[in-house]
Order: structure tokens, then sequence, then C-alpha cells
């Protein structure tokens, strides 16, 4: 649900300068392109606050975004809660370090997002996680994340509260020992997990 207290001036700032930096489609978005329209960002599409007016949720699914998110304010609305960026175009970029800044995140969705290459440790910052979805469909991305350095033990071992997880094509490349130990040992609370396509070798540890 939206909660429609009033936006406070930084957080409504802060959007705004993301909007700004985003390169989107005018015809395709259905929500950054009218944001602004009101001077309460807590009514903006895709965006849920909490009773303080603090931005808790930004929702940019399938948003036609493209490019990076280099130097993005993204990173300064530190308390995000639920974060998804799934079904957009970010270029083949590196998934920012910065990600690891947003602490408070237990709902972050990146999922068929466009990003490539190594999975940055920072994401292992994230201990509140309770959904990561980090998959990508090959059919509709010659995108490919990989978790190398760091491994998958390294990236998952702060991650207790996680209950879902998705790593569907990315490349991990590891024996059966090594990534069934990684995950039997920190993700206790697990119930979901699902990672197909991920160069996975047995047998089962």
């Amino acid at each position: 649900y939206v909660v429609s207290g009033q936006c406070l001036h930084d957080q409504r700032d802060l959007l705004i300068g993301l909007k700004t930096s985003l390169i989107f489609n005018n015809n395709s978005s259905k929500k950054l392109v009218h944001w602004n329209e009101s001077p309460n960002c807590c009514l903006w599409e895709g965006v849920t606050c909490s009773e303080e007016g603090c931005v808790i949720g930004l929702n940019l699914f399938n948003e036609s975004i493209s490019g990076g998110l280099d130097n993005s304010s993204l990173f300064s609305l530190l308390d995000l809660e639920s974060l998804n960026l799934a079904y957009n175009n970010f270029s083949n970029s590196e998934i920012p370090q910065e990600f690891g800044n947003l602490t408070n995140l237990s709902c972050l969705n990146l999922s068929n997002a466009g990003f490539a290459g190594q999975i940055p440790s920072e994401i292992s910052n994230l201990n509140r996680l309770v959904t990561l979805d980090l998959s990508t469909d090959s059919f509709l991305s010659n995108s490919m994340l990989k978790i190398e350095k760091p491994n998958l033990a390294t990236l998952v071992q702060n991650f207790g509260e996680l209950k879902e997880l998705y790593l569907d094509g990315v490349n991990i490349s590891a024996p059966g020992n090594e990534w069934c130990q990684a995950l039997s040992s920190s993700l206790w609370n697990l119930r979901v997990l699902s990672m197909s396509q991920c160069y996975l070798s047995g047998p089962f540890d």
C-alpha cells in the first residue's frame, strides 16, 4: 500500500535527481514519466513511503530504463526496504557497489535488468534481505552475471534472514561440495531456491 503522508523535501529531491539521471523511454514509461506532477512524492506511481514521509519502497519494474546507475541518488535513499528494477536494460553495466549502502533492504529484485559481470561483494552487506532475485532469462538477454570472486560462500555469508534466492542464469561454475556447503552453512531460513543454468556440477554434498 502507499502511505499518503507528506514526503520529506530531501526525499523528493533525491527522487527527482534519480529521474533526471536515468535514461528511459517516455512513451513506454508508466511511472517515471509522471513523477513531479504533484508536490507529494508519496503519491507518485511506484513510490511507497513510511508514515514519516521517508521513501521505503521503489518499484520501477519494466520502465524501459537504459544506461547505468553511476553516481545515482538512488543510493542515498537509505530507508529503502524494497527495490524492484527488474526488466530494464542497464546496458551490460556491472551492479554498482553502492547497493551495499542500502542496508535496510529486505527485498531486492534486479532480475532481467541487463546487469553483467561479477556480482559485487558489497551485496553481502544487505543482511536484512528476505528476498534476493538476480536471475536472468537467457532467452531475453545476453547479459551474464557471475559469482567468482567473491565466491558464493562469501556472497551469502550474512544472509541469515533470507527466505527466497533466485540466481537462474548466473554463472557460478562451482562443484557440488562448494555450492552446497555455501548455501547450507549460511541460509538457515531459506524456503525457495532457484538456480537453473548456473553451470553447477555435482554430486550434491
